[in-house]
């Protein structure tokens, strides 16, 4: 909570994504982010990267503390970890600067805010070219799922688009689909949009070869 107090105190937005921590979900974050005009967003869905920050962080810190409990739990040896992990240059600024000194010089802050700006329009580009960004509800998209995060995590994966879902709506830059062919666990997925192609408008125009191979 000090650290969130810190963050609305120091910098302005309107949003926080975050890997389903359980706490946000609670009344006193509730009414703190009702307070200070932001929302929050979180997806529990396993398949979609919701915890890539997070495990990011504790990845360097496992690199630099290995398997030993203790200095985990030295208070003195993180707080030189986090100082020497400020003062490395970073690759989100293509390892030119550190984080350090981006905070500190508003012009290299600028520069990568820019720069992550021009790399999301081209990224919408790409999705709209794509047609990522005009699904309808009721049009079929072929799909990857990843079994090995569903009921049937020992079905060999031969190709990458495995299964043929019914588009429900768009969800915070994720997709909400209906399988066709329910799992033994799930039947409405959320996943990312690079993991979709579209195959038809409806399943009455579905080709018949998909019909036949996913034997519908």
């Amino acid at each position: 909570m000090n650290a969130l107090q810190k963050l609305v105190k120091n910098n302005h937005f309107t949003n926080i994504r975050g890997d389903d921590e359980k706490g946000f979900s609670g009344n006193i974050l509730k009414t703190f982010s009702q307070e200070n005009n932001f929302t929050s967003f979180f997806t529990d869905s396993k398949f979609t990267n919701r915890s890539r920050v997070v495990d990011s962080v504790f990845m360097t810190i496992r690199n630099g503390f290995g398997n030993d409990s203790e200095k985990f739990a030295d208070n003195d040896l993180m707080q030189q970890m986090v100082q020497m992990y400020n003062q490395i240059p970073h690759s989100a600024y293509d390892n030119k600067y550190y984080p350090k000194q981006a905070n500190d010089n508003d012009d290299i802050e600028g520069q990568y805010k820019r720069q992550q700006k021009n790399k999301l329009f081209d990224i919408k580009i790409q999705q709209q070219n794509k047609g990522l960004l005009s699904f309808q509800p009721g049009i079929i998209l072929l799909i990857h799922l990843d079994y090995t995060k569903t009921g049937d995590s020992f079905v060999m994966q031969r190709r990458n688009f495995n299964e043929l879902a019914e588009f429900i709506k768009q969800s915070n830059g994720n997709v909400m689909v209906k399988l066709l062919k329910s799992q033994s666990d799930l039947k409405i997925v959320e996943l990312l949009e690079q993991y979709c192609k579209l195959v038809a408008k409806d399943i009455c125009l579905l080709d018949t070869k998909y019909k036949d191979y996913f034997k519908l």
